[in-house]
């Protein structure tokens, strides 16, 4: 134990550069805890979809209209709180919100969470991350 002591004090800089990357760590996890959605990768997303998970798209109808994910319901996030009671035979099943930024994002879980959904995802960098990854739109 005394060895750990010593080298703690003979390296006290790379000591304390591990405490801040724990910390560091420990507190991105904590955030996306809070923010309450998981973050799947466009891939992860398609898995998701293809065991009937519900798409989403709270993006403004100008952007769903130049291109959405294959069969999505387009529901604005302005709306989302109204029409959460359409998805009332969906709450068991996992939801994937598309949304265009992360605040958004974080806007759509939190609205849904409030309807009683448990099971929220997100793609991870939203549908430009879907794009990238050359995954189709329906147009």
């Amino acid at each position: 134990m005394h060895d750990y002591f010593a080298f703690a004090a003979h390296n006290w800089p790379l000591v304390v550069a591990l405490a801040i990357v724990g910390v560091l760590i420990m507190a991105d996890e904590l955030h996306r805890r809070v923010r309450g959605a998981a973050e799947l990768e466009p891939s992860m997303a398609v898995s998701l979809i293809n065991r009937g998970a519900t798409v989403i798209d709270c993006r403004k109808s100008e952007d769903h209209a130049a291109g959405h994910i294959t069969g999505s319901r387009h529901i604005p996030l302005a709306e989302l709180a109204q029409r959460s009671p359409e998805l009332k035979r969906k709450k068991n099943k996992p939801i994937l919100a598309v949304t265009g930024n992360p605040r958004e994002s974080t806007q759509a879980v939190n609205t849904l969470r409030k309807a009683g959904f448990e099971s929220v995802f997100v793609i991870k960098g939203g549908i430009a991350a879907w794009v990238k990854q050359h995954l189709p739109l329906e147009k």
